[in-house]
């Protein structure tokens, strides 16, 4: 949500939806082409589009959006945009093993000769959670191009408001892509890799400043939005501390950290709120269902802005 400065906003063509996507988010594999009767697949993989915008039972595809706009060919985010929120060093690693990946087909042959899945290396691991194929940078590039899209739509007022059905997901992507809290010190990037939302609420603020006045993102998903949490407390000043230790001597280093969407104003410009399940982790616990919730941050986590 955006607030417009400067008088009234501009005209809405008919109060109309639109709900974007585009092809390449299909092309982010997390697993082997799934098959009825095949073993459980990874909480995200591509039929999160499919029960979504698939004729004629997808969700969406519904009567009750036959009035929606569809549009499902974004421009890729661009680097600056990207770069506005993460950090150069992370998105470039996420591309260069994205490239070294043996691309394949939805069918599960590589375009080059029907080679099978298994012939080559077509997935990486980030973490144990997180998993990367050929497609997956190019994909998430458009997935957060989507969100960009968005934005411009409402604010050249062809569209009341925007859906995005897009994948890989963001909203556990901070800068440096995993974010660690008190009880879990490694982190993981929970299949998240480019922060979509906060991408494009930067875009907000930086590219319409004199138009956009305020921005608030809200997260109403189940688990903690703890990568856009740490994106928006980048717009304060800060410093990181680290130690090196050797044998014979340790060497402590201090780096300044500021990510700004546009100005030194911006911590008071820009609203996060994240609405979550927490609990707990505890092995005496795991087979209760729903007594924690990735990715276990406190019931009172630091203080907003």
């Amino acid at each position: 949500a955006a607030a417009v400065n400067g008088g009234a906003a501009a005209p809405v063509a008919e109060g109309r939806t639109a709900i974007l996507s585009h092809p390449l988010c299909r092309e982010h594999f997390t697993c082997a082409p799934l098959h009825h009767g095949s073993a459980d697949p990874p909480p995200e993989n591509v039929n999160r589009l499919k029960v979504l915008l698939d004729y004629p039972n997808g969700v969406l595809r519904a009567g009750e959006f036959a009035e929606c706009e569809f549009s499902d060919d974004a421009q890729r985010a661009s680097l600056g945009d990207v770069v506005r929120v993460h950090d150069w060093a992370y998105v470039r690693n996420l591309q260069t093993k994205c490239a070294v990946l043996h691309d394949f087909c939805a069918d599960g042959s590589t375009p080059e000769m029907g080679v099978p899945v298994g012939a080559q290396m077509p997935f990486a691991h980030l973490d144990g959670d997180t998993v990367i194929s050929a497609r997956t940078y190019e994909a998430a590039l458009r997935a957060a191009g989507s969100v960009i899209e968005g934005v411009d739509r409402v604010m050249s007022g062809r569209n009341r408001n925007v859906f995005c059905a897009v994948r890989p997901p963001g909203h556990h992507a901070g800068m440096r892509g995993v974010v660690t809290n008190d009880n879990d010190d490694s982190g993981s990037h929970g299949f998240c890799l480019l922060n979509n939302v906060g991408i494009a609420a930067a875009y907000a603020r930086h590219v319409y400043r004199g138009r956009v006045d305020k921005v608030a993102i809200v997260d109403f998903d189940v688990h903690h939005g703890n990568g856009t949490e740490e994106v928006v407390r980048n717009l304060v000043p800060t410093h990181e501390e680290y130690e090196m230790k050797t044998p014979m001597a340790s060497v402590s280093m201090r780096t300044e950290k500021w990510k700004p969407w546009l100005n030194e104003e911006d911590p008071d410009k820009v609203l996060f709120v994240s609405s979550h399940g927490y609990g707990k982790k505890s092995e005496e616990l795991e087979h209760v269902p729903g007594h924690w919730f990735y990715p276990g941050t406190n019931p009172n986590p630091k203080p907003g802005l």
